[in-house]
């Protein structure tokens, strides 16, 4: 599930870089693992710069992938994304300062 609330198969998921998007980093950050006999859950934070025909999509969001063991390799089985406030301290002192 995308961060909009949709949510996309594979060749969906993977269209999205032939119509424009464009990433310059990424990186998951601050993250745990929790195993579950032959599954996994990741949550972390993913940290990313980027464009989408010509629009920034740099951000922070929240992550939690879902991955399955099978015979020989890690599969992941979903992925579900959701934007990340602002730093709410600062913005609760910048509020504050405006008082």
């Amino acid at each position: 599930m995308g961060p909009l609330g949709y949510t996309l198969d594979r060749a969906q998921w993977l269209a999205r870089y032939d119509g424009g998007l464009r990433m310059d980093t990424f990186d998951y950050i601050d993250y745990a693992v929790r195993v579950y006999r032959d599954a996994a859950v990741v949550i972390g934070t993913q940290v990313q710069t980027g464009s989408h025909q010509g629009n920034d999509v740099s951000g922070r969001f929240r992550v939690t992938l879902f991955a399955t063991r099978d015979a020989s390799s890690l599969l992941l089985a979903g992925c579900q994304i959701s934007f990340m406030p602002p730093n709410q301290a600062g913005d609760i002192a910048a509020i504050g300062a405006q008082q």
